[in-house]
C-alpha cells in the first residue's frame, strides 16, 4: 500500500534474502509488505533498486527465505515447451498455478529478451515466475504486448534481459525514491495489463 492505492503481484526468492518482482509492482511503495503463499508469514521488504527497462524491481528481506529459484538457460528453451506460472491474479488474488506455452521469443541478436506465451496472466501474476519442468525459472511475468486492435499476448522477461541491471543494482543497491506527486494512480500497472487493478 502507498501512493493511497494498493499495489498487488508477485514476488520470488533468488538468494536467501533477495527476491525478484516488476517495478510496476512496486513503484508506489519502497517498503512492501511479503506474504508467503499460505499466508502464515509476513515479512517486510525494502525495494533495494528498480528500473523501468527492464521492469524490475529488487526486493531485500531481514529473515531468510526459502525455497529459492534458479534461472533457465534462455538458448535452451524451444517454442512449444510447456512452462508453469506462479501469481496471485485478480480478480481474487488467490494463488494460482497457470499453464502457458512458449510461442516466440524476442530477440536481440543472439539473446533472448523476452518470450511471448499463450497464458492466461491477469494483473497480479506480474513479477511471478513461469518456470521449466526442471523448476527453473524461463522468465518473469511482466505484462501484455500488443496494441489497440491487436491481440494482447503475455510477455516473459528472460534472465538473458534481467542479468546485467539485476546484478548492477545487487551490487550498488541504490535504493528507490517514491514521489506520489508524480505518479498516475494507475501507473503500478504495466501498459496492455487489461482487467481491474
Amino acid at each position: 500500500m502507498g501512493c493511497g492505492v494498493e499495489s498487488i503481484g508477485t514476488a520470488f526468492a533468488i538468494d536467501d534474502r533477495l527476491l525478484v518482482t516488476n517495478r510496476h509492482v512496486t513503484e508506489i511503495d519502497a517498503t512492501p509488505q511479503l506474504v508467503s503463499r499460505d499466508g502464515s508469514r509476513r515479512l517486510d521488504a525494502m525495494v533495494v533498486g528498480w528500473s523501468q527497462d527492464p521492469d524490475l524491481a529488487v526486493l531485500e528481506v531481514r529473515q531468510f527465505v526459502a525455497p529459492t529459484l534458479a534461472w533457465a538457460d534462455s538458448a535452451g528453451l524451444t517454442e512449444g515447451e510447456l512452462l508453469v506460472a506462479f501469481g496471485y491474479p485478480t480478480p481474487g488474488h488467490d494463488f494460482a498455478v497457470t499453464p502457458t506455452r512458449i510461442r516466440s521469443f524476442v530477440t536481440d541478436g543472439a539473446l533472448r529478451h523476452a518470450i511471448r506465451t499463450d497464458g492466461r496472466f491477469d494483473t497480479g501474476n506480474s513479477g511471478g515466475p513461469a518456470l521449466t519442468e526442471e523448476g527453473r525459472v524461463a522468465g518473469v511475468v511482466a505484462a501484455f504486448a500488443g496494441s489497440e486492435g491487436d491481440q494482447l499476448v503475455p510477455m516473459l522477461t528472460t534472465h538473458d534481459h534481467l542479468r546485467p541491471t539485476l546484478e548492477a543494482l545487487v551490487r550498488a543497491r541504490p535504493g528507490v525514491e517514491v514521489r506520489c506527486e508524480d505518479l498516475d494512480p494507475r501507473s503500478h500497472v504495466a501498459d496492455g495489463w487489461a482487467g481491474p487493478s
